[in-house]
């Protein structure tokens, strides 16, 4: 993967425009075949940590999947959590998405499409409807590089449809009581994403005072809008306006 055949970064300073964006390209490619080669790691220890007899897991004092959890959480750096969602998504990519995988470890599709399609395909049971909607999927995920999350999560949810309507995962609203939720397999590494749901007036109200806040920072503040309504709310729970 690093044999030399994309410039290094002390290389860029003298390649031309052209070559510079050939090597963006490069490393992208690489990046994506990396974080597979990782996943596909972690879900081969998760598979032999995981593999025991409910008999053999009776006499551990650790569950097998949380000792794997730690141990790969200690051997890349991250917190047990988000190691497993991660050795998750890679045993997902190995039995259940191998066409998707194969994809994803030739450096085709980001790890950012890969999360999406795991979290999306995650209600289909059926073995044979899961595996027309991975071939499905494979044919056509490598001209959605570009889109939007939400685009792809509609292309993806159209393959599912034509499937396995009872496998699209769907957002109920009505009726639906007040709730918030943090957190979500599909998430960056080091981020949490927050989800909300809230009575019309409420939203009105946090709204106009998020905008407020964040309208008020310098202006030269290099942050997006969006940065700045962040730090004003999470920093509004700190206690610091």
């Amino acid at each position: 993967m690093f044999d030399g055949s994309v410039p290094g970064i002390g290389q860029l300073g003298s390649l031309s425009d052209a070559a510079v964006i050939d090597a963006a390209a490069g490393w992208a490619r690489a990046e994506a075949a990396a974080a597979a080669a990782k996943l596909a790691a972690m879900a081969e220890l998760f598979s032999r940590r995981t593999g025991a007899s409910t008999e053999e897991r009776e006499r551990w004092w650790v569950d097998p999947q949380a000792a794997a959890g730690a141990e790969l959480a200690a051997a890349v750096n991250i917190s047990a959590r988000l190691a497993l969602y991660q050795a998750h998504r890679g045993t997902v990519l190995r039995e259940q998405l191998p066409k998707v995988g194969e994809l994803f470890a030739a450096g085709v599709i980001s790890d950012e499409v890969v999360r999406v399609i795991v979290y999306r395909t995650g209600l289909i049971t059926d073995e044979q409807v899961l595996a027309a909607v991975d071939a499905e999927l494979a044919a056509r995920v490598s001209r959605w590089g570009p889109w939007s999350v939400k685009k792809v999560q509609t292309a993806i949810d159209a393959v599912i449809e034509q499937h396995d309507p009872g496998g699209l995962r769907q957002i109920h609203q009505s009726n639906a009581d007040p709730a918030v939720q943090f957190g979500s397999p599909t998430d960056a590494p080091g981020m949490t994403s927050l989800w909300a749901r809230l009575y019309a007036p409420d939203a009105a109200v946090i709204e106009a005072a998020v905008d407020e806040m964040a309208a008020g920072v310098c202006e030269g503040d290099p942050r997006s809008l969006g940065a700045c309504q962040v730090v004003c709310v999470s920093g509004g729970f700190r206690g610091r306006g």
